[in-house]
């Protein structure tokens, strides 16, 4: 009966990995930026075969142009793109012979898709030769006013958190059990410990990723602490 404990804890343990690793997968998600182009106001003037152009910077601060066609309806699609919502797009349009530039555009925390239709219009006014870097911040006399870049955590450093844990709580749980040859009850004192393992991971990451000010973080986290070393009677800190 007492073989059955370490797996269980190290199927405990994997679980704990994965949830700390899903933040950082997702985060990592791409979006798109699709529409229309229109020559007047109504539905079946479409700017077909107009040729395209996405402008923005990117994180490293380069200016970046990715290119497209329209398609036989004027439908256009760019895909594949940071949802940085500090990162600001322009779709520039070239037809009749004449550029077109758009107002810039950006995706809303957690969004990964971004509708826009185009009108360009013979009798819009020209383009000055100034915009056509993009919208004033890519322009030369005025760089982009960015953020840094959210930062994110290292997947193992996570790893390394949930697993130094386990060496510190779970092991030692699992060779008293071998040792007195004894398994844990149905809804005891493993779920339990189990479970505030898995919440010191997620805390770690979470005050990682700086979601947490540490004030908050570090009340918390002693708490859980002194939560678990009651359950399971080994007194140790987890290193930060």
């Amino acid at each position: 009966m007492s073989e059955r404990v370490p797996l269980r804890l190290w199927a405990a343990c994997l679980v704990m990995m994965v949830s700390c690793l899903w933040p950082a997968a997702a985060t990592a998600q791409t979006g798109r930026i699709l529409g229309q182009l229109f020559t007047a106001e109504h539905p079946d003037s479409v700017a077909v075969g107009a040729e395209l152009t996405l402008i923005f910077r990117g994180a490293d601060g380069e200016v970046e142009r990715i290119p497209a066609t329209a398609g036989p309806d004027g439908e256009y699609e760019f895909s594949g793109l940071s949802t940085d919502p500090e990162i600001q797009y322009v779709v520039k349009v070239s037809h009749f012979g004449r550029d077109f530039l758009g107002a810039p555009i950006q995706f809303e925390q957690g969004e990964t898709e971004l509708a826009y239709n185009f009108l360009v219009s013979r009798d819009a006014a020209p383009l000055p030769a100034d915009g056509m870097e993009g919208h004033p911040p890519m322009s030369q006399g005025a760089p982009a006013q960015m953020s840094p870049p959210p930062v994110y955590q290292d997947p193992v450093t996570m790893v390394v958190i949930v697993l130094t844990l386990f060496a510190l709580f779970g092991l030692p749980i699992a060779n008293a059990y071998r040792k007195d040859g004894l398994a844990p009850a149905s809804g005891g004192t493993d779920p339990e410990a189990a479970a505030l393992i898995r919440d010191i991971a997620s805390l770690d990451v979470r005050f990682e990723r700086r979601e947490l000010e540490e004030p908050d973080y570090q009340s918390v986290r002693r708490s859980l602490l002194r939560r678990l070393n009651q359950i399971t009677g080994v007194s140790a800190e987890t290193p930060r």
